[in-house]
């Protein structure tokens, strides 16, 4: 695996304790790069892995804190016994309000960060394909223009 593909994970964990829309410098490609360099293969493979369905195991003598992830485009499911619903992605997108999606992105990455997750698996831009699928509600509807816009913004809160 090439160190690149490998760092652009590892840039999650610098900078933000939510991630979200940046610009990767130099500085943090060569950081990355430095840490990669002194990974053990069994510690890529078992970085990848994770440690969990929702977590990616820390490695200590590297200074790679863990790092959790929830899936929750509705709201933080994982790593809490309660939970705060937001509106689904259709839902969101009906309105055409770009503003709104903002502003639910900019709440969900504050739920996230106070319950101590790093990255949140959403926003779903999935296009429909078969109404069989479960998740179509999840998504922000099956024009690309709509869902990209809408994306964007709950992207950017972050």
């Amino acid at each position: 695996m090439k160190y690149k593909e490998i760092a652009a994970g590892l840039l999650l964990m610098f900078g933000h304790a939510f991630a979200c829309a940046q610009i990767i410098t130099p500085a943090m490609e060569e950081k990355a790069a430095k840490i990669v360099s002194q990974m053990t293969l069994e510690e890529k493979i078992a970085y990848l892995s994770g440690q969990t369905s929702f977590s990616l195991r820390a490695i200590p003598r590297l200074g790679i804190p863990e790092m959790r992830l929830a899936d929750g485009p509705q709201g933080i499911r994982n790593h809490s016994p309660q939970s705060t619903l937001f509106p689904s992605g259709i839902l969101t997108a009906s309105t055409w309000n770009r503003e709104l999606a903002y502003r639910l992105g900019r709440s969900l990455g504050q739920d996230a960060k106070a319950r101590g997750v790093n990255i949140l698996l959403g926003p779903g831009v999935n296009i429909y394909r078969s109404p069989l699928c479960g998740r179509n509600y999840e998504y922000m509807g099956e024009d690309p223009f709509l869902a990209g816009e809408t994306a964007k913004e709950y992207i950017m809160a972050g």
